[in-house]
């Protein structure tokens, strides 16, 4: 080997051994941040930036500062000292990364306690709410018929109008119930019993026609004592009640008496 071969052989070898203690700290450094800022999923992009883009920023930091510390020992007069404060370092900075994941693991209780009470605030709001709404007909023909416990009640008033509600609902649960059995067998694949099917119509209206008359009764108190509250409220249910009616029961009603009026009438009506 020549002379120049050998100077440059260990001209290398002194320059390799220089940098040894920062020579792989590049490539770590590469391979952090190419994890790092790989955003091909979102989820998985947003998880690690949010959980480890710190530590390992924290991390890179301090490689480059504890390795180009590493070259001022051999000048240093304090050296063992310096070298426990290293440590020492490295000890709370793994202990500062700790510290910063178990914050997500403690926010994470209080965040699911919130989750859970807004869960339970909403679905509470709901349930009160369809309660409430279950219970207004009751309330309402509570209100409207608590002076049936004074004397003087109104005997024949009351007869004829539950007379009326049972003829009402009798004829409307005949007309719609072809049309009710033909949305149940194709709802449950079977044909419907008409026998149990039937009753069951014929309470659903009852119900219904039922609780539309103490509306109106609510609405004339309401005008009456000039309470506008209840007023708008009483007209946008009877208007709602209305438009029920027209398009489900009266319009089933006349398909069921055109033709006998045609008939009657010679073509005509």
């Amino acid at each position: 080997m020549t002379p120049n071969a050998e100077f440059t052989f260990s001209l290398q070898l002194f320059i390799y051994v220089l940098t040894l203690p920062v020579s792989w700290i590049p490539a770590v450094h590469t391979s952090i941040l190419r994890y790092l800022w790989d955003f091909s999923n979102p989820m998985d992009a947003t998880v690690k930036s949010v959980v480890f883009l710190l530590p390992a920023l924290h991390l890179i930091v301090t490689l480059c500062v504890t390795m180009l510390a590493i070259y001022t020992i051999p000048f240093r007069s304090g050296r063992g000292p310096f070298i426990v404060a290293l440590i020492t370092a490295w000890w709370n900075s793994g202990r500062t990364i700790a510290l910063y994941w178990l914050g997500f693991i403690r926010a994470a209780f209080p965040t699911l306690g919130w989750i859970w009470g807004f869960i339970r605030f909403v679905t509470g709001g709901i349930y009160l709410a369809v309660v409430k709404v279950l219970m207004l007909p009751l309330s309402i023909v509570k209100r409207a018929t608590r002076s049936s416990l004074m004397p003087g009640i109104p005997w024949i008033a009351i007869g004829m109008t539950m007379l009326w509600i049972i003829l009402e609902a009798s004829l409307f649960s005949f007309t719609l119930l072809p049309t009710v059995s033909e949305i149940a067998a194709d709802l449950g694949g079977v044909r419907s019993n008409n026998v149990l099917l039937q009753p069951a119509l014929f309470f659903i209206l009852f119900m219904l026609i039922a609780g539309s008359l103490p509306y109106m009764q609510v609405m004339v108190e309401s005008i009456q004592t000039k309470n506008y509250k209840d007023t708008v409220q009483m007209a946008m249910v009877e208007i709602f009640v209305m438009f029920v009616e027209v398009v489900s029961l009266y319009r089933e009603l006349a398909d069921a008496i055109t033709p006998a009026l045609a008939q009657q009438s010679g073509g005509e009506v």
